[in-house]
């Protein structure tokens, strides 16, 4: 039997909006970060019926609900895997219209790789990243828990996944955020602003970057004094933060260039009030 729902990545999926858009992944990193931490998107789409699915499938991952019909060899009662989410978005990305061979051969090249919404290493991304995210969130919340904080105030960096290519500038990024390496480690409290900084989407939780293997493991308070990292007897201040609860405060002061760039992005799908910005979704 599956271990029970975590209600914080619970809440942090079922918070989440299907938005479609033609931006890139370039300028989709332009949109304010609450925004971003409030959407389901994918670079370059903008068929909501897709999006849609994949936050239906990713909330059945986190939510763990049994699926009728969907059982070990077609049988009743399985939970969403990673392989079923990749062959049935594959299916649906087809019936949009998504599949780079239509029309025909146009865009043959793309096929297979991360522009083919149909390929299974994009969607292993999409599922890794949408899952990751709010999963992740889950362990930062409960990581600053005034005693989980105390009894584990920092975290040390390192690849929790293997990569056939692995990055080989992690070093370099994290003496450029402004972490230290003592004792060679990559290693910081857990309220440290490195981990943000370190960050690609400017959360200070994993994933740091798409698909890049690295995460975190907790220091222990007896380990963070030998590290130099606090004082003995020293507490840790936890950070006081929801998933979404910084969105109005993000964007309430955006300036009219930017509230005109979302609209001509967006369009229905984003309503601005008094320089707050939500989204409205699939309209």
């Amino acid at each position: 039997m599956p271990s029970a729902p975590n209600p914080l990545a619970v809440a942090a999926i079922q918070a989440k909006t299907p938005v479609g858009s033609p931006l890139n992944t370039a300028g989709w990193e332009k949109v304010p970060i609450a925004l971003r931490n409030s959407s389901v998107f994918s670079a370059k789409i903008e068929r909501f019926r897709f999006l849609q699915r994949i936050h239906d499938r990713v909330a059945t991952v986190i939510e763990m609900v049994r699926r009728e019909g969907m059982g070990k060899g077609g049988g009743p009662g399985a939970y969403q895997t990673k392989e079923k989410f990749v062959a049935e978005l594959q299916q649906i990305a087809r019936e949009e219209g998504l599949d780079p061979r239509n029309p025909a051969g146009a865009g043959a090249s793309k096929m297979g790789g991360l522009q083919d919404p149909t390929s299974v290493r994009r969607l292993n991304l999409i599922f890794e990243m949408q899952t990751g995210q709010v999963q992740e969130f889950a362990k930062w919340k409960m990581d600053q828990d005034p005693d989980v904080l105390d009894a584990y105030p920092a975290q040390e960096f390192i690849r929790v996944s293997s990569r056939k290519k692995k990055r080989t500038d992690w070093v370099r990024r994290w003496g450029k955020a402004g972490g230290k390496t003592p004792k060679g480690r990559m290693v910081a409290l857990k309220t440290d602003p490195v981990w943000k900084k370190l960050s690609r989407f400017g959360n200070p939780w994993p994933p740091f970057d798409f698909g890049s293997g690295m995460g975190t493991r907790d220091i222990s308070r007896r380990d963070a004094v030998k590290l130099g990292l606090l004082k003995e007897g020293e507490r840790v201040k936890p950070i006081e933060r929801d998933f979404n609860d910084s969105l109005q405060a993000s964007v309430k002061d955006l300036s009219p260039k930017m509230q005109s760039a979302l609209k001509r992005s967006f369009g229905d799908q984003v309503g601005i009030v008094d320089g707050v910005a939500k989204w409205i979704g699939g309209v």
